[in-house]
This record gives structure tokens, C-alpha cells and sequence, in this order.
């Protein structure tokens, strides 16, 4: 997952179990599809945004295979992204992995896997048929609170595909996020969920999730000091201190020198942090 300059981004890419240097390709999806999606918020262009991540991908793999002396059909892997930057959001998948959204307890597959023409086979990043099976949306944020993307090891547990729905386990992984920091909440997945999921498979199972967090003031001061530096983005308890006094002060509706005097920093330093914290103030 990565949040930088207001868009947040989480990317999935499962190595073919086939393919000799498949997590170099995993690896590499991932890395290059984060920077593309940054570098083209807000997205105006699905099918330019489409372009461009294939692009990227497959340069990415041309110049790995050559530093492992491989074809790069040995690297291929799959790809499923959602990316959000203030009211719009873009998703993506290729393969047979699965991209979902919940609005509040209310859940929906946004995205559903591809299979090949056989049973347990998929379309790859490496495949001349990438560009036909990216499948992309892009929508308004809306009343969307949350996403996740899965691998299709995951998929086993969490996705019923008769139905075509999401396992309630979903939604309570995100909530978590209401309450504890991504850190903790990585560590519940990897402690209580994912033995869980890879007992009922044999394939790798990935799973990302992004929540919009809302928490007022009042109830920001009852949370873990954790919690308050991850979400107003300071890396420190002093920066901590600053941002929530800033905070404080556009509550009380003060101007920024007006604040400067209160929390004792030049208007400047002021005016850095509440561009770092505008999210909140919009």
C-alpha cells in the first residue's frame, strides 16, 4: 500500500505458479503500476491510464528477464489495483484476481477474476492478450468506504463464486482499520487471517485492503497515539502536537497567524502543515 501526495494505492500481483521467475514479475508489476498510478491521478483517461500500465509493466519485466538471462514469459503474474485520489477512484485487474468495494456493511465485487480457456488457468501481464482482459473502472468515490483485492488463493475463503459474493470477513477487516493502525492491522492479517486462508488452498494468497477513515476530533483524542500520528501523517509525537493544535485552531475558525502564535510556529511552518493535513480540512 502507498499514500503520497493525496493518493492512496494498494496493488496485488500473483506470480504464475508455472513460471520459473514469476515473483520477479510479481514484484515488479507492483512497484511500477504504484508509480504509474501516482504519476496519472486523476485518471481523465481509463484507456491512456490501461496504456500506460502495460507499458510500464512490460518494460519492467523486458529488463529483469534480461538480468536473469530469461525469457519473459518466466516472469508472468497477474494484476489487481484500486487507486483513490480525492472523489474518484480507478481499478483494474488482469487475471483471476478480485477487486472489491463496501459502502458502510454493504459489499460488492467490482471486478470479477478471468479464467482461460481451460480450468485454473488465467491471462497473464506477459500475454498478447493482457491489453483485451485489463479490465479498468474508474467511478466517483461517493459514499465508498472501503476496498479490498485478492489473489486467488484468497479468493478460496473469501469469495463464493456461485454466488458471486464476498465472505462478512471482509468487512470486519476493514473496520478494524477504524480503530487500530495499518501496522497492527497488517499483523492481525498475517497472525489470525491468512493461516486460515492458506489451509484451504495450495495456491499464494495475497490481500489488500483501503478504508476511508472518519474520525471526529473528539473521538481522535480517545485513540492511541499511533493511531493519531498514522492518520494526520506526523512522524513524531511532537509533530503530533503541532498538527492537532492546527487542528484546534481552524476549528476555533483562526487565521493562520493567528494559529502560528497559539501552537508558537512561524506562519510558514503553519501553512506546511496544513497542507500536509488538508485532506482533513476540506
Amino acid at each position: 500500500m502507498s499514500l503520497e501526495d493525496d493518493v492512496a494505492v494498494i496493488v496485488v500481483s500473483d506470480g504464475a505458479g508455472s513460471a520459473r521467475h514469476s515473483e520477479q514479475g510479481a514484484t515488479g508489476a507492483v512497484e511500477v503500476v504504484t508509480q504509474v498510478l501516482r504519476e496519472t491521478a486523476p485518471w481523465s483517461d481509463p484507456e491512456d491510464v490501461k496504456e500506460r500500465v502495460l507499458v510500464a509493466c512490460r518494460s519492467e519485466m523486458i529488463k529483469r528477464a534480461k538480468a536473469l538471462k530469461c525469457s519473459v514469459a518466466e516472469l508472468a503474474a497477474t494484476l489487481a489495483f484500486v487507486a483513490v485520489a480525492g472523489d474518484i477512484f480507478i481499478a483494474g485487474s488482469l487475471g483471476d484476481g478480485i477487486v472489491a468495494a463496501f459502502r458502510g456493511s454493504r459489499s460488492e465485487v467490482l471486478i470479477e477474476p478471468v479464467r482461460g480457456e481451460f480450468a485454473n488457468e488465467t491471462v497473464f501481464l506477459t500475454s498478447s492478450r493482457a491489453k483485451e482482459h485489463l479490465r479498468i473502472a474508474k467511478k466517483p468515490q461517493d459514499d465508498y468506504s472501503g476496498f479490498a483485492i485478492m489473489s486467488d488463493g484468497a479468493a478460496e475463503s473469501l469469495y463464493q463464486r456461485r454466488e458471486g459474493s464476498l465472505a462478512p470477513a471482509l468487512s470486519k477487516i476493514l473496520l478494524w482499520l477504524d480503530e487500530q493502525t495499518s501496522k497492527d492491522v497488517r499483523e492481525a492479517i498475517q497472525e489470525s487471517a491468512m493461516p486460515l486462508l492458506i489451509n484451504r488452498t495450495l495456491d499464494d494468497c495475497s490481500l489488500a485492503v483501503l478504508r476511508r477513515v472518519r474520525v471526529d476530533m473528539d473521538a481522535l483524542g480517545k485513540k492511541s497515539a499511533a493511531f493519531q500520528m498514522e492518520l494526520l501523517g506526523s512522524k513524531n509525537i511532537r509533530g503530533l502536537r503541532s498538527r492537532l493544535a492546527i487542528l484546534e485552531g481552524y476549528r476555533q475558525g483562526l487565521q493562520v497567524q493567528a494559529v502560528s502564535e497559539v501552537v508558537g510556529l512561524s506562519e510558514r511552518t503553519v501553512r506546511r502543515h496544513i497542507r500536509a493535513i488538508k485532506m482533513l480540512l476540506s
